[in-house]
């Protein structure tokens, strides 16, 4: 009964272990596969014309791979410069550097995508840019409550795994 009882505790206690070397989807994978449905979401919030619809395709398609150039290279500089950080030879001049060199790549891919997004607002109407400002509003927020918010990490929205958020 006992050596029943610890091999039920060890296999437990070894969850979460294993959970952490499982392979996860890459994120820029997952936003790629979600990518037509958001559009066609955005349209139709948006009310969008069959005109607008291509011209913004067209300003997607534009900016698609230099972005993409662009998110890998703050995605690499980042992962540079924690490497550096975890270990112990980098000197904090080294560290800076690093972080300054993350920063900038990642100010490249935020300039990118505004310089897409204010391309598309130019293409909407007052209204149209209204209900797109309202629908980025509630999307950011439902990213949000799922972890994937800006400044979020997944398991730490409201509450912090401690139950609902108080009221």
């Amino acid at each position: 009964m006992r050596s029943s009882a610890l091999a039920t505790a060890l296999a437990i206690a070894a969850l979460p272990l294993a959970a952490q070397d499982a392979p996860r989807p890459r994120p820029d994978a997952q936003a790629h596969a979600m990518r037509p449905r958001m559009e066609e979401r955005f349209a139709k919030a948006v009310g969008l014309t069959e005109d607008q619809k291509t011209k913004i395709a067209a300003i997607r398609q534009k900016h698609q791979e230099g972005a993409e150039a662009r998110r890998k290279a703050a995605m690499d500089a980042r992962k540079a410069f924690m490497d550096a950080y975890r270990g112990s030879s980098a000197s904090v001049e080294d560290l800076r550097k690093l972080h300054r060199a993350a920063s900038d790549a990642q100010m490249e891919a935020m300039l990118d995508h505004r310089a897409q997004r204010d391309e598309i607002s130019a293409l909407l109407t007052p209204e149209q840019r209204e209900k797109a400002a309202h629908f980025r509003g509630v999307m950011e927020g439902m990213m949000a409550g799922r972890g994937m918010g800006r400044g979020h990490h997944p398991g730490m929205g409201p509450g912090m795994g401690m139950g609902p958020a108080p009221r």
